[in-house]
């Protein structure tokens, strides 16, 4: 079995596969001041919960865009699984060239996201990731990623305006039940939803005018739920695209 962690700004997402089926997936919010022990128990508790022995699992790999998490992360599962972990950059190979003058600046989430849509879908493809960002990416079928497009996620939009606009108060992001708010809550709510809807399908259909074709679009990410259903240029929902993306790096990079 391997152990598969993405370490995002607001979840860390963790995957355990037996060869490239996910057996178990659950998360927990990132918080940056993680100690040690914390996650010592969460590692423990989880597996436990599950029935996996750390026995089983042959080795971990992990995808972090949150630099102050990797130390406490790669000394914890290098002690549960007695391997050292891999941490996945942008000079690996990821099954896929990255045709940008600087791939460093590029979120090695976007990038595991690619490696895993070239092995998986193996066609030119729109990736959208809904997370604390939402990103839009390009990759064509010769496993080429050209870039992308990166707006702030409808979560992190609404907490921004919350924060901004004092007499809003705690809203959650939800689908409203219709478009014209009958009052401040209902109104906000239907200004993200609505709003990101346009947003998603404007840049959607932006990058296939600009690549000049109907390709693939792949949707992945915690928030992209709010939006099913409303969203037909999404072709594909695939929940764990990151974490295959991380097994496939493992199997590239781990002989």
């Amino acid at each position: 079995m391997l152990y598969a962690v993405d370490i995002g700004n607001s979840t860390v997402s963790i995957g355990i596969f037996d060869d490239d089926r996910v057996l178990h997936s659950f998360g927990f919010p990132t918080s940056k001041g993680m100690t040690v022990h914390e996650l010592e128990e969460i590692v423990t508790v989880t597996l436990s919960e599950r029935r996996v022995s750390m026995e089983e699992v042959s080795g971990s790999i992990v995808a972090s865009v949150v630099p102050e998490l990797d130390r406490v992360f790669r000394e914890v599962l290098r002690e549960a699984f007695d391997y050292e972990p891999v941490f996945v950059d942008y000079k690996m190979d990821l099954g896929i060239t990255v045709n940008l003058a600087s791939p460093e600046d590029i979120g090695i989430d976007r990038l595991v996201n690619a490696c895993a849509a070239n092995k998986v879908y193996d066609e030119e493809v729109i990736i959208v990731d809904f997370g604390t960002a939402i990103t839009f990416d390009h990759l064509t079928a010769e496993g080429k990623f050209s870039g992308g497009v990166i707006a702030p996620g409808a979560k992190t939009a609404l907490d921004a305006l919350i924060s901004r606009a004092s007499r809003i108060g705690d809203v959650e992001p939800e689908k409203p039940e219709r478009v014209i708010g009958k009052d401040t809550k209902e109104a906000v709510r239907s200004g993200i939803f609505y709003g990101y809807l346009g947003l998603v399908c404007k840049i959607i259909n932006k990058i296939k005018q600009e690549i000049g074709k109907d390709v693939k679009v792949i949707a992945t990410g915690g928030a992209y739920p709010l939006f099913e259903g409303e969203l037909d240029l999404v072709d594909v929902y695939d929940e764990h695209l990151t974490l295959k993306g991380l097994i496939n790096s493992y199997r590239l990079n781990v002989k």
